[in-house]
């Protein structure tokens, strides 16, 4: 396909559709599954909250609402088929994994990507960021439903910038050494 080609424009509009389920995504951890599945009852736009029970762990999940989840998930209500679910098709039945997989090869296509990526990597791309920014892990693992914080680990990779605190804090507590005096007489 060309950039400029008709057929990238047919495909980019298809994909602009599904937008807000992959921002969604990545603004929420939430799993494939649990994420098709997302009920509105389980979200909260008042209070700015999602509260699941994470089929595979059977644990809940509170997740807030950030500002880019906020304005996918109400493009999602603006839509003329309502649902109970939130990401549905146009006979307000839950995506199906196979259009959303479609959606997202081709997403991935016009964006340039042509690394490994699978779509579980947005729930890791959402944990890693979150480490990143300093969130502690008990607070990690229970945004993703997490039965252990043992199972939150594995993203926490640190930064640079972070690394730069363990220099930061080991210079406030230490003294720094007496200076030499001098010897006159």
């Amino acid at each position: 396909m060309r950039p400029s080609g008709e057929a990238v424009g047919y495909y980019f509009e298809r994909f602009r559709e599904t937008k807000p389920l992959f921002v969604v995504a990545l603004e929420t951890g939430l799993r494939r599954g649990d994420l098709l599945n997302l009920r509105w009852s389980s979200v909260d736009l008042p209070e700015g909250w999602i509260r699941v029970t994470v089929k595979k762990t059977d644990r809940e999940a509170m997740i807030p609402i950030s500002e880019a989840c906020r304005e996918a998930l109400l493009e999602c209500r603006r839509r003329a088929v309502l649902s109970e679910f939130v990401f549905v098709n146009d006979d307000g039945q839950p995506l199906p994994w196979t259009t959303v997989r479609r959606y997202f090869v081709l997403g991935k296509k016009l964006a340039g990507i042509t690394r490994r990526f699978r779509f579980h990597d947005l729930r890791h791309t959402f944990g890693s960021t979150l480490a990143s920014q300093g969130v502690s892990l008990q607070v990690i693992a229970k945004a993703l439903g997490h039965s252990s914080v043992r199972m939150s680990e594995r993203y926490a990779r640190p930064s640079f910038e972070s690394l730069r605190e363990i220099k930061r804090a080991l210079d406030s507590v230490r003294v720094s050494p007496p200076r030499p005096q001098s010897t006159k007489s």
